[in-house]
């Protein structure tokens, strides 16, 4: 695949519905020269039918773009009501992948219900994001948590969360996963998250390109030591945040 550039757009069901905010959006993505666009809010519009068929509409005019559009799902309910069909109407203005945001580590470790909700999304013709937060502690249970990741992902983002995103920051994840990777005998597709909100890198990004953010982060790392992981991009977080310090002008 080429260079992953993306970002999330948030507050999609308004902007949906806007068509001044929607071509805004769209010139905004095009000109940063996004490569994906992971929508939110698509338990809002899924069970509308008229919300649907627009959603349809503006997917077909991000590929008119060349800009591929990742479906974003916090489970399993919404998809497997709506998915299918919503592909089976679309056709080739479908969505391109799904996105799996479902924050396990947070409070008790609820791997076991990441599994059970990933699992529909797990089993469809389009690539599948998963995102990691943290592994567990304990040698084993951080292995057995980045082998499965690995086996039900095409894609795993990682999130480098920093005012000034560093290599340290997120070498220990990329080290569990390169095990797991290693003891699987295959290799996966890397790609990290930079946050442009104010207490992250929003204002970081007013004097450098995501691309730049990104670099200096590889800069850091030596990736000769991650030989089964592929780094090939980035997402930013997201649309409103991002577009506050890169504007549309």
């Amino acid at each position: 695949m080429g260079q992953y550039r993306g970002v999330y757009i948030n507050d999609f069901s308004r902007i949906l519905n806007d068509e001044h905010a929607l071509q805004s959006m769209i010139q905004w993505v095009d000109k940063e020269e996004f490569s994906h666009v992971s929508l939110y809010d698509l338990h809002q519009i899924l069970p509308s039918p008229v919300a649907t068929r627009r959603l349809q509409e503006v997917i077909s005019r991000f590929h008119q773009h060349q800009i591929k559009v990742v479906g974003v799902f916090g489970g399993r309910e919404t998809f497997e009501t709506y998915f299918d069909a919503f592909q089976l109407q679309a056709g080739e203005d479908g969505l391109d992948a799904v996105n799996m945001e479902y924050e396990w580590w947070v409070g008790r470790d609820h791997f076991e219900k990441f599994e059970l909700e990933v699992g529909p999304l797990s089993r469809v013709d389009v690539p599948l994001e998963t995102y990691i937060g943290w592994l567990s502690k304990g040698r084993k249970k951080r292995l057995a948590q980045a082998e499965r990741l690995i086996e039900l992902s095409d894609l795993i983002t990682i999130h480098a969360y920093q005012k000034e995103p560093a290599a340290a920051y997120v070498r220990d994840r990329l080290k569990g996963l390169q095990r797991a990777a290693e003891h699987l005998d295959t290799s996966v597709d890397i790609a990290f998250i930079y946050s442009m909100e104010a207490e992250f890198s929003g204002p970081l990004s007013s004097k450098h390109s995501y691309d730049q953010i990104h670099q200096q982060l590889l800069a850091e790392l030596n990736q000769s030591k991650y030989p089964n992981l592929r780094i090939v991009g980035w997402k930013v977080f997201c649309y409103t945040e991002a577009i506050h310090y890169r504007p549309l002008r």
